[in-house]
């Protein structure tokens, strides 16, 4: 007689991680649709540069760096739902590159600097990160991996 496999239900702590990753996802998201509203900003600091663009050269190198920073961040996006949702199976490598994910966007933040909406999104994949690994998590993982 086959017995049923045990269903394991994610903490509460790795639910918090997930709806975390969730908003940060949207986050990029929002940044993503803000960055399309700052054509005009980048042409000016192009020009500002100095150089021997012609008007439409400068117009049109702003339109793809615009629309690369965008599909970029669509790619990104797509990312770290995928990653969101592996962890909330209790995938330990989405934990662990989600966490690595998190140090390099840490990183780059205080290396580059950014604006008010990077710093929040940072803050929020912390959380999510030190809730993916608090000790209900860690049990949860370790049952997963013993119960694929």
């Amino acid at each position: 007689m086959a017995t049923e496999p045990k269903t394991l239900t994610p903490p509460p702590a790795i639910l918090g991680a997930f709806g975390l990753w969730l908003v940060s996802t949207a986050l990029g998201v929002v940044t993503a649709i803000l960055v399309l509203t700052e054509k005009d900003t980048l042409v000016a600091g192009i020009k500002a540069a100095g150089g021997s663009l012609s008007d439409a050269q400068v117009d049109s190198a702003a339109t793809v760096a615009i629309t690369m920073l965008v599909v970029v961040a669509i790619v990104f996006a797509a990312l770290y739902l995928w990653l969101a949702f592996k962890l909330k199976a209790g995938r330990n490598w989405a934990r662990v590159t989600l966490a690595v994910l998190t140090v390099l966007h840490l990183v780059t933040l205080f290396l580059q600097g950014a604006v008010t909406l990077s710093y929040v999104d940072t803050v929020i994949q912390v959380a999510a990160v030190v809730l993916s690994f608090l000790p209900a998590s860690n049990a949860y993982v370790a049952a997963r991996r013993l119960n694929p």
